[in-house]
């Protein structure tokens, strides 16, 4: 049911949908809410973009992508150039919003340039939805009056870059974070673990945030009995490459490659494939990135879910629950996490779900053994783990945001500002 209120809201987002399932998710609740939904994203150069467009049809938004490659050579070059003397001047110019946004990324300053440069149309609302984002939304905020809210999915200043000095980075984003967010109307964040450092850097008791967690429609998945013979194991994301702990589990995995089948499903980095998956190939299945309800679907078939991080590799990954997590639980299946912050935080909220282990050979090799020994009992059990899931499904957070939406003050998102989009 659409709201009185006439509002447009404006996404923003420096990847693709493809790559953002929590946007798809977001994308379908505001169809409900506002007049007009639109997306800014970006064209990756991979198969990706053919998922991206194909979902923004199905959600019948409108939508433009930016291209973040060389393909666009002129504005890549100028793009570059800038970017370049920025993290040249940043020393000197800590202190500036402009500065800093512009060498922490460069797909913020081709966001300011479309922005400066596209046509108007009314927007009253903008979503931003990773740190590339938020000076494009505080500008908008300043100059056109327009209420901006900002989506936490990643804790950006935990992640370890290898393209810059990553102590800098982490300044900058921490930066960035504290003088810009609490301009937005609410963050909203994704997970416990996430929010409480988000809350911690700002020291901000006044700026409100909401955990909304990074599950799935429960409608989206359905029992499916098991099957006897080898016991499945399933890993998915948008990549298929190193220090995601696949290096870790698979070669303890394959040895009890005769009781033992793992797919992974994602899109598969070459580099990775011939320097390391290749040899364990006997006893593993790689299937594509697919679009988000075929590959619900399809994790539906497996015995167990692998959501595998290392928390030594960044913060962030330490801080995260993977969404990975309430898509294997969602379907019924057994989950073995690493014992990352996020996902021990989520097991011990979600005892029947599976186990954890620790990032050993070790642990991962018991933790295999005792699904070996009792896989019996893990089949069995499948149907009660997905029936206990249906409360842990996007029904059960998506109102928490569609409540905050509706709670912007209204005369804030009726000013219907024109703001170049």
């Amino acid at each position: 049911m659409k709201s009185p209120i006439k509002r447009n809201i404006l996404f923003v987002t420096t990847a693709n949908l493809a790559m953002k399932p929590r946007l798809v998710k977001e994308l379908k609740e505001a169809r409900l809410i506002f007049n007009e939904v639109s997306v800014i994203a970006f064209k990756i150069n991979n198969q990706t973009d053919e998922i991206h467009t194909k979902l923004c049809e199905e959600l019948g938004i409108k939508h433009k992508e930016l291209i973040a490659t060389r393909d666009n050579f002129i504005p890549w070059l100028l793009v570059s150039i800038i970017h370049k003397v920025c993290v040249y001047i940043w020393p000197v110019f800590k202190k500036s919003l402009l500065v800093s946004a512009f060498a922490s990324n460069k797909r913020t300053i081709q966001l300011i340039l479309y922005f400066l440069y596209s046509k108007k149309k009314n927007i009253n609302l903008v979503n931003g939805r990773n740190t590339a984002t938020l000076f494009p939304l505080w500008l908008l905020h300043k100059y056109y009056n327009i209420s901006v809210i900002f989506d936490v999915e990643d804790y950006h200043p935990g992640e370890n870059v290898s393209w810059t000095n990553p102590f800098h980075e982490r300044v900058r984003r921490e930066f960035l974070i504290q003088h810009i967010l609490p301009k937005a109307e609410f963050a909203s964040c994704a997970g416990l673990p996430i929010m409480n450092q988000v809350k911690s850097l700002l020291k901000n008791e006044s700026f409100k945030t909401m955990n909304i967690n990074n599950t799935f429609p429960s409608k989206e998945f359905k029992f499916i009995s098991p099957q006897k013979g080898k016991i499945q194991f399933v890993w998915f994301s948008v990549d298929i490459s190193r220090k995601r702990g696949l290096e870790l589990f698979i070669p303890v995995m394959y040895n009890f490659k005769d009781l033992i089948h793992l797919t992974l499903i994602g899109n598969k980095t070459e580099e990775f494939y011939s320097n390391f998956l290749d040899k364990y190939g006997d006893f593993i299945t790689i299937k594509p990135t697919m679009m988000p309800n075929k590959l619900h679907h399809d994790i539906c078939h497996y015995d167990v879910g692998l959501a595998i991080e290392q928390n030594d590799i960044d913060l962030n990954k330490d801080l995260a629950i993977s969404n990975k997590i309430y898509a294997y639980v969602l379907a019924g299946l057994y989950i073995i996490t690493t014992a990352t912050t996020g996902q021990q935080y989520f097991m011990r909220e979600n005892k029947f779900s599976g186990t954890s282990c620790s990032q050993n050979i070790t642990s991962i090799r018991k933790t295999v053994q005792y699904v070996v020994d009792h896989i019996d009992d893990i089949r069995g059990q499948k149907k009660e783990r997905f029936l206990k899931a249906k409360n842990l499904g996007w029904e059960s957070e998506s109102y928490k945001l569609v409540d905050a939406w509706n709670n912007i003050n209204p005369l804030n998102v009726m000013a219907h500002n024109q703001v170049r989009v």
